[in-house]
């Protein structure tokens, strides 16, 4: 199996050397319309072909999408007859959005890994199978000091101009897309987006949601604080927790003290991950190998999960025109 890729540096570099990996993929032609660039790629394997051909891609198996957000609609269009592995956002303005919707959802898939890994697939069991009963209250922090490196003035992630090089869409994204996963309602109620450090962008926002209709749901992403990965849900007869990949569930609800009096309910640890980035990295890895098993066995992609990703991303360009009206 030959696969395409555009892009060739950070979070793409990242994903070729996954696909290199996998043995079933016999060639990897890496694209860039300026060919001189791809010799800033670091990673060296036989199986590596650099390109500025457009038609190398058209004539391999799969292509993955891991450019600039702001080319991926033009490339899910000029490939639309190909299997795509596209990473989020699917497009950073509600008009590409509108475009893309016409493509064929059965063979493109958006990259929203959070909704592969182990704890998204364990929420969900929970919330069809009501063991816990049924979810009230979540609570997401998701923090990391980035804001305070030296290199700040460089990093994208500062980017004030499109809010997908903001936290709010870079980071946030991911965790719509993961609350859609579980809910079939999603509606953002309140959004507070601030640069915490004195710069002149945005470092920290506070999202609150309503899943739904019924389940209040609080999203907290900072670049200006210590690392921190926790996830709590707090159903009707039972506690889930994620902590930096230490998943704990607790259950049941009545417990009791000596003097009758409510405890905590008891703990069971579910799994252990060694962190949650190795968490989330499976997550990546096994979205990766469905996208080929999908191409290799000539099938096609559940087009829910395509519109989805596009509600993801209409969500996140609403908080945006949002606070434009402000």
């Amino acid at each position: 199996m030959n696969i395409g890729i555009i892009g060739y540096k950070n979070h793409a570099e990242k994903l070729i050397r996954l696909v290199n990996s996998f043995s079933q993929i016999k060639k990897i032609f890496v694209y860039h319309p300026i060919k001189k660039n791809l010799k800033r790629l670091k990673f060296v394997s036989k199986k590596i072909n650099k390109t500025s051909n457009f038609q190398d891609l058209l004539e391999a198996d799969g292509v993955i999408i891991s450019s600039r957000n702001n080319s991926h609609a033009t490339y899910l269009q000029s490939l639309k007859k190909k299997y795509i592995f596209c990473e989020k956002p699917p497009a950073d303005s509600l008009k590409d959005l509108t475009k893309i919707k016409k493509l064929d959802k059965k063979k493109i898939v958006f990259n929203y890994h959070l909704i592969k890994t182990f704890f998204s697939k364990y929420v969900k069991k929970r919330i069809d199978d009501k063991k816990l009963g049924d979810p009230i209250n979540i609570n997401i922090e998701i923090s990391y000091g980035i804001a305070f490196k030296k290199n700040l003035k460089k990093n994208w992630r500062f980017n004030k101009k499109n809010i997908f090089s903001t936290i709010t869409g870079n980071l946030g994204i991911h965790y719509i897309r993961q609350l859609l996963f579980w809910f079939n309602d999603l509606k953002i109620l309140s959004t507070y987006q601030r640069g915490v450090i004195k710069i002149n962008s945005i470092d920290t926002v506070n999202i609150n949601l309503l899943g739904d209709k019924k389940v209040n749901i609080n999203v907290f992403l900072s670049y200006a604080a210590p690392k921190k990965n926790l996830i709590s849900i707090t159903f009707t007869n039972g506690l889930l927790e994620f902590d930096d990949g230490k998943i704990n569930e607790y259950f049941p609800r009545d417990q009791f003290d000596k003097k009758g009096q409510f405890v905590k309910p008891q703990v069971k640890r579910i799994k252990t991950f060694k962190d949650s980035t190795k968490h989330n990295f499976i997550g990546l890895e096994d979205n990766l190998k469905i996208f080929l098993r999908t191409i290799y066995d000539k099938k096609f992609f559940d087009s829910k999960e395509f519109d989805k990703g596009i509600s993801s991303a209409e969500l996140i360009l609403k908080i945006k025109k949002s606070e434009n009206k402000k």
